[in-house]
């Protein structure tokens, strides 16, 4: 299979999903990050769309404990980051991006969705590169991605370009990434 034709599996099976299903596991998921990164001050998430796994709650109860939340909007062909409660509006492609932007770079831990995941915890995304470019010009000391147990795939087709996450939290296991 090619990596365009896994993009296009991936994004019919997760597009089929019940929404009892993505209400679920997304709420198993987002009770994994808030148990594995309660020290965190700092984290930027993302706004779902699509049936990925879902993150307002999980941004309400992270501001609730005291954590700043970012989210990222999508600028000028690239992603910049803006303060979750400076505002939301709907933006490129749908998706809810902060009104207010202030491009901060560090974060505790970074949030990544993915259409596809491997066993070396490499993504599989939609193909524009957003999070491969926005990802290195970040201070942080996590890489989290949020996904569903059936996206682990037995490869994504990498590229030279793309990097592993640290950790990939499903809503049955975290698989970390040995260092």
């Amino acid at each position: 299979m090619s990596k365009a034709a896994l993009r296009k599996q991936m994004k019919e099976k997760r597009g089929s999903l019940p929404c009892s299903f993505v209400t679920e596991a997304s709420d198993a998921i987002c009770e994994k990050f808030l148990a594995e990164y309660k020290s965190a001050k700092r984290v930027l998430l993302y706004s779902d769309i699509n049936n990925e796994v879902k993150t307002e709650n999980l941004a309400l109860q992270l501001m609730n404990g005291g954590t700043e939340v970012y989210l990222p909007k999508l600028k000028e062909g690239r992603l910049v980051t803006g303060p979750y409660n400076g505002g939301l509006q709907t933006g490129s492609y749908g998706v809810k991006e902060p009104i207010v932007i202030d491009d901060r770079t560090d974060f505790d831990v970074v949030a990544v969705p993915g259409l596809a995941f491997d066993s070396e915890l490499f993504r599989l995304g939609y193909g524009g590169g957003f999070y491969d470019r926005l990802l290195p010009g970040l201070t942080l000391s996590v890489k989290a991605g949020l996904g569903y147990g059936f996206q682990i795939v037995g490869t994504v087709y990498r590229e030279e370009h793309d990097f592993p996450l640290d950790a990939l939290i499903t809503e049955n296991y975290i698989y970390r990434r040995s260092r």
